[in-house]
């Protein structure tokens, strides 16, 4: 799969997030909201772990996003989408 690539400028940044996955491994996570440059902007909420989620760029600043997207099935057989930045550049 080729790479995806968003840029825009960081709208909004939620408070970073801590949680233990499966196998035990203490992580911290955000989202920001991310809007384009364009007549008529797109907004994408992108989510990100770790390193990323700790130098997160703060609203206001124009970014370039690589993203990774996966699906995932709930309980319920209904399907969400999952996008992660696996790299930024400011």
């Amino acid at each position: 799969m080729q790479n995806l690539v968003f840029e825009g400028v960081v709208i909004e940044k939620t408070p970073d997030v801590s949680f233990t996955d499966k196998n035990g491994t203490m992580h911290n996570e955000c989202t920001i909201l991310v809007e384009t440059e364009e007549m008529y902007p797109q907004r994408l909420a992108i989510r990100l772990l770790d390193a990323l989620c700790a130098d997160a760029p703060s609203a206001g600043k124009k970014v370039k996003c690589y993203l990774r997207c996966r699906v995932s099935t709930g309980s319920t057989g209904k399907w969400f989408n999952d996008i992660k930045a696996w790299r930024i550049d400011l």
